[in-house]
């Protein structure tokens, strides 16, 4: 087991009035030497991490190279957003904050499962579940179990998640209610609404957006991120079921044939048997979970393949390109533009 390591690889902090108080982070969870400038940055948002212990995934997702983890506060909320590559290795992260604090989680494990802890109590997350955890000035919560490969988290003070929901407090589920006055530590929600769904898949374009404007796009991502976790716990709405525990590793398992062998040519109805799924399952339950289609994932993999060939060796353009699946090297030079906006030989530093 590795440490995870963050390296902060840009940020931004908003020019509005000062009681904004916007900020946006990216780490790179990925070959960093350290990484105390997030800690300190979490510090700074009054919550510390006590132990994190966790496997570094090798590539990112989302088809690029990191930064695969944003850090986004304003007055009101902190939210963390993570994209890596999928893995079922087991991490540990124990953190503590200096005033309550609820969390809604939502995390893609694919395999095993995941538990929260605060003292005596747990609970256990699989698939897509939404966990809603209040957690109180001191306490610490541990998560242990299989590390999530694309997750989602909002942190928030009681007190404006109170405001903001008004009267509509009284409209939640008694078990809801209850973690959010602080009665009960946790609530587990198997069955989401689509909207939320939607806002996890997109996580890795969010990661990709230019850095302009990064901060003012991921505020819009933790505000539909909040109300859509909050239809989700709401029972008058209509939820969606997503992959269950045993779908999601059946899915894991199309991802990982496509990963080990971009250049190769795959049959739907042959994915479609592996996953135990139809045509139109496969591919609405593989975008859901993975953020994008079969085919663009395969692209992704075999732009990822072909950047550590070019990166790492001296081969020709032809020879790479064959090796990731392409007929001859001026279709592969298309595609890694349109891809990457630049060159294969900007990857070579030409």
């Amino acid at each position: 087991m590795s440490i995870l390591r963050g390296l902060p690889v840009g940020s931004r902090r908003s020019k509005a009035a000062p009681e904004s108080q916007m900020t946006c982070h990216l780490y790179s969870i990925r070959d960093a030497p350290k990484h105390e400038t997030f800690r300190a940055h979490l510090r700074d948002l009054g919550m510390e991490i006590i132990r994190w212990e966790a496997p570094i995934p090798t590539e990112s997702i989302a088809g690029t190279v990191p930064p695969d983890f944003l850090v986004f506060s304003n007055q009101d909320l902190v939210m963390f957003a993570m994209c890596s590559t999928p893995h079922t290795e087991a991490a540990q992260i124990d953190t503590r904050v200096r005033e309550d604090r609820i969390s809604l989680r939502v995390g893609l494990i694919a395999r095993g499962d995941r538990t929260y802890q605060i003292g005596r109590a747990r609970v256990d997350i699989k698939g897509l579940d939404l966990a809603l955890i209040y957690q109180p000035k001191g306490k610490i919560i541990r998560g242990s179990g299989t590390a999530p490969e694309r997750s989602i988290s909002i942190v928030i003070k009681p007190s404006v998640l109170k405001a903001r929901l008004g009267d509509r407090l009284a409209q939640l589920p008694a078990q809801v209610r209850d973690v959010i006055m602080g009665k009960r530590p946790f609530h587990r929600e198997s069955r989401v609404s689509g909207r939320l769904m939607s806002v996890v898949s997109s996580l890795d374009e969010l990661l990709r957006l230019p850095r302009a404007f990064l901060d003012i796009h991921a505020e819009a991502t933790a505000t539909a991120f909040l109300a859509s976790a909050l239809d989700s716990l709401s029972a008058s709405v209509p939820r969606a079921v997503g992959p269950t525990a045993a779908e999601a590793a059946r899915l894991e398992n199309v991802r990982s044939l496509i990963e080990e062998n971009p250049a190769r040519h795959y049959d739907v109805e042959e994915l479609g048997r592996m996953a135990a799924m139809n045509r139109t399952k496969l591919r609405a339950a593989f975008k859901m979970v993975y953020g994008m289609t079969l085919s663009d994932y395969q692209t992704a993999s075999r732009m990822r393949l072909a950047e550590r060939r070019l990166r790492s060796t001296e081969l020709s353009l032809e020879s790479v390109a064959h090796e990731v699946g392409y007929a001859n090297a001026a279709s592969f030079v298309v595609a890694y533009k349109a891809f990457f906006g630049s060159t294969p030989g900007r990857a070579r530093g030409r």
